[in-house]
């Protein structure tokens, strides 16, 4: 057990310092973190933060919206009956939402 859990904290300390080895080489600041998915160094305000640890996620936004997308897309054609369901009851809640843009777009263009 004691060589298992040793070997667990060894790893932790050699995937961190070969990320702050590699954040160093590719000129990454402290106001900046590397994307792990698409291999870019982006500013902090590029990835989302995990709720319940004070690290951000390792994928940028960009990243994340494109893995989400496929997987939002599979689960709404195995389930239409729920994307019915949901439309219909945000129907009213969307409308007026899309009247205050489209007011507000008008304003705009106006002045």
């Amino acid at each position: 057990m004691y060589r298992n859990n040793f070997a667990k904290r060894f790893l932790k300390i050699w995937r961190t310092l070969f990320a702050m080895v590699a954040g160093f080489l590719s000129g990454q600041t402290k106001r900046e973190k590397f994307c792990n998915t698409c291999r870019n160094v982006e500013l902090l305000d590029e990835f989302y933060q995990h709720k319940g640890h004070k690290n951000r996620i390792g994928e940028c936004k960009k990243c994340r919206i494109k893995k989400n997308k496929k997987y939002t897309q599979l689960f709404l054609e195995k389930n239409p009956e729920y994307n019915k369901k949901m439309n219909k009851k945000h129907r009213k809640r969307k409308t007026e939402l899309q009247r205050i843009y489209a007011k507000e777009a008008r304003e705009e263009n106006m002045s």
